[in-house]
């Protein structure tokens, strides 16, 4: 969950790996000026980006900062279930270069859909020692 004070210590560099910029910084704290929207606002980011990694093939995600309460992880995947298939039309709202930052793939690129396994493949997969399906 990116919370303003979340957002504040990832801007800072404080949090190794995690890149919040200036302007998401901005648009987190805008968000959060209402605390119901901004719980909304981050249940839909995380959504997005979540559908977006399916999308790009990843199999899972952690999502961080929830302590108490796990029905936000319920509503989030709620969500990323119900918009999984628009992940493409996500990305552009992701787009916060840094200054000397890099692009994972070419901005004309489209990603693929993720792969699909068929089950003549995972079955002999299992039966193998370090099997490895492309």
């Amino acid at each position: 969950m990116l919370t303003p004070r979340a957002a504040e210590l990832m801007n800072q560099g404080r949090v190794p790996g995690a890149v919040v910029t200036d302007t998401l910084l901005a648009t987190v704290k805008r968000e959060w000026q209402d605390k119901k929207a901004g719980r909304e606002a981050t249940i839909e980011r995380s959504a997005r980006l979540g559908a977006i990694l399916r999308g790009l093939g990843y199999r899972g995600i952690h999502i961080g900062g929830i302590h108490r309460n796990f029905s936000m992880v319920a509503k989030i995947l709620d969500r990323m279930e119900a918009i999984k298939d628009d992940w493409i039309q996500f990305l552009p709202q992701f787009n916060y270069p840094q200054p000397g930052g890099s692009m994972p793939f070419a901005r004309r690129h489209r990603p693929r859909r993720p792969h699909r396994f068929s089950a003549a493949s995972i079955n002999r997969c299992r039966w193998s020692t370090g099997c490895f399906i492309p």
